[in-house]
């Protein structure tokens, strides 16, 4: 096999997402080492309850403590910046399944993600019909199955719990107070999955910036009976 990857490297060259290192090697197959370990992934403190960037270990902080959250705790894996940024793009914007299992492989410099992960259920933030036509697949859903895939210990599942019936602006350029209004009855639950209210869900996006699109995707299960709801993302716009 390390053979055939080789040849496959002569013909057709991986190149650093980032850089544009040719073929680097390493634990990652589209980031070189220099860029993997920039410091967009340096553990440092977070709110447990949104992720927010904190100077001490915190239940609930400053940014997050009015807010009326649906999830009980959320995780992420790196901030959005750097190599962070560039992956997610990669993925979301320029067709890039490729990275999603360089994204997932991350997951292993975030401390207790394991223990967070443990017999979850991975529920995606689901697109809606007119960009999952634009866009092929759903960026949220395949990063969610390359972690499956990688960490087949963890007992994970991956299910499209929810629908998205309602199309919406993207977030990108709006107030806290204007995402949350956008997202605000996007979502349904899809009926046709029979999972027990009790499950560990744990609903996922690519980027959280102020949690208005994942509190809406929990506020929506919580509705529908759903007990046990945490959140994660793969990269944090603070």
């Amino acid at each position: 096999m390390k053979i055939f990857e080789r040849l496959l490297d002569l013909i057709f060259p991986r190149h650093c997402i980032v850089c544009g290192k040719e073929n680097p090697s390493g634990e990652f197959r589209y980031l070189c080492e220099d860029c993997a370990n920039k410091p967009f992934i340096t553990q440092v403190e977070r709110c447990k309850r949104c992720a927010e960037i904190v100077s001490m270990p915190c239940s609930i902080c400053a940014k997050c403590a009015s807010d009326e959250l649906y999830f009980e705790k959320s995780l992420v894996v790196c901030e959005y910046a750097d190599a962070g940024r560039s992956l997610v793009l990669e993925l979301k914007y320029h067709g890039g399944i490729y990275v999603a299992e360089d994204m997932a492989r991350l997951l292993n410099r975030v401390a207790n993600f394991r223990e967070y992960f443990d017999g979850a259920i991975l529920v995606p933030a689901p697109l809606h019909s007119k960009r999952m036509r634009k866009r092929a697949y759903n960026q949220s859903e395949v990063f969610c199955r390359a972690i499956v895939n990688l960490y087949p210990e963890l007992n994970l599942k991956v299910e499209n719990l929810l629908l998205r019936k309602k199309f919406t602006p993207t977030q990108t350029a709006l107030s806290k107070k204007d995402r949350i209004e956008n997202v605000r009855g996007a979502f349904a639950v899809n009926g046709g999955l029979n999972i027990s209210k009790s499950a560990k869900i744990i609903v996922a996006d690519d980027v959280m910036t102020s949690g208005a699109t994942l509190n809406e995707c929990a506020r929506t299960l919580k509705r529908a009976g759903f007990e046990n709801i945490s959140a994660f993302a793969f990269a944090r716009r603070s």
